[in-house]
């Protein structure tokens, strides 16, 4: 009978899903089949990716063969939820696999191939040169082990907040608090005519959040009075007017008259242009008097609601949005 080692084994990881299994799959092109077959080496699929066998007294390959499959994605979200920076889905890519066993991360490993005869849902081509050395180290219990690896994506994360009630209090500043501490977000924007609603109020995080298949996040939003608000700013930061000021493009001296008058003109949403530093040791003194409007709030999920990139000279970090009537 036969014996068989294992001679070649890919796994997949991702670093988004706990479990890869029906997430992927990889499929040998037709020139492989007929070279296995011709060589007597097995495929099987495996939940995390794929392995190679080859029979025990296995004559030998020759210079020029290669094992070549396509790497399938069967996920829809896959695409939203990986960093992908520089892949055109409409384009064709390869990944060549060398002579040991070795780590790779995917994305940047890729590079452009011409049109394979495979599936439009290949995500790349995956070619990988056989050697006498691959042989001998199969019936010696070493295969060879390639970790094909892919990266989550990371997002600024946008809400926009409708009132059901047109009756806004533009006395209020909308305060959203992430209590485990581990996202910051901007102060609220006013945006009028949005496809939601009239008027919705906008609030990003600072900074991309990876991208995680069962986020732990705690989000509740407050309101607070702006005035309340303006006092304990002056109290913590003196000068922020000017700073605000030259944020909202205000034409003002450094008089005590005229930033008084820049304070008292002031909207709720001209706040969301401070920089963060001005105004985040004041929320993290949780002194103010804050309303709770809404807890439990839903987490963007990528893909769901279009968010059309911002013109800008400036790379800005992709956006996801999450809508909430309040």
């Amino acid at each position: 009978m036969t014996q068989f080692s294992k001679l070649i084994g890919i796994t997949m990881e991702h670093g988004y899903y706990k479990n890869v299994t029906g997430k992927f799959r990889i499929a040998p092109t037709a020139k492989t089949e007929t070279l296995m077959r011709n060589r007597g080496i097995l495929f099987r699929q495996t939940d995390d990716g794929c392995q190679w066998l080859i029979a025990d007294d296995f004559n030998g390959f020759l210079p020029d063969d290669r094992l070549e499959c396509a790497l399938q994605v069967l996920d829809a979200a896959f695409m939203y939820v990986t960093q992908l920076e520089g892949y055109q889905p409409q384009s064709f890519y390869r990944l060549s696999l060398s002579g040991k066993s070795q780590t790779v991360d995917v994305v940047s490993a890729l590079v452009p191939a011409d049109a394979p005869s495979m599936s439009s849902s290949c995500f790349c081509h995956i070619s990988i040169g056989l050697t006498p050395e691959m042989q001998k180290e199969a019936k010696d219990g070493k295969p060879l082990e390639y970790r094909l690896k892919f990266n989550k994506a990371s997002y600024l994360w946008e809400y926009l907040f409708v009132r059901r009630n047109a009756d806004t209090d533009e006395s209020k500043i909308l305060l959203l608090e992430d209590t485990t501490g581990d996202i910051l977000f901007s102060l609220s924007k006013k945006l009028p005519s949005t496809p939601y609603g009239d008027m919705a109020w906008q609030i990003v995080s600072t900074s991309p959040i990876l991208c995680r298949q069962n986020p732990t996040y705690n989000l509740l939003l407050f309101e607070i009075p702006m005035a309340e608000f303006i006092e304990e700013l002056n109290d913590e930061e003196p000068r922020w007017q000017e700073r605000l000021a030259k944020e909202i493009k205000k034409d003002i001296e450094e008089t005590k008259r005229e930033i008084e008058k820049i304070e008292k003109d002031m909207q709720a949403e001209d706040f969301s242009t401070l920089p963060v530093g001005v105004w985040s040791g004041i929320i993290a003194k949780n002194s103010l008097k804050k309303r709770l409007l809404s807890r439990f709030l839903p987490y963007p999920q990528p893909g769901r609601f279009k968010v059309e990139p911002e013109a800008s000279k400036e790379k800005i970090p992709d956006k996801i949005r999450q809508v909430c009537y309040i």
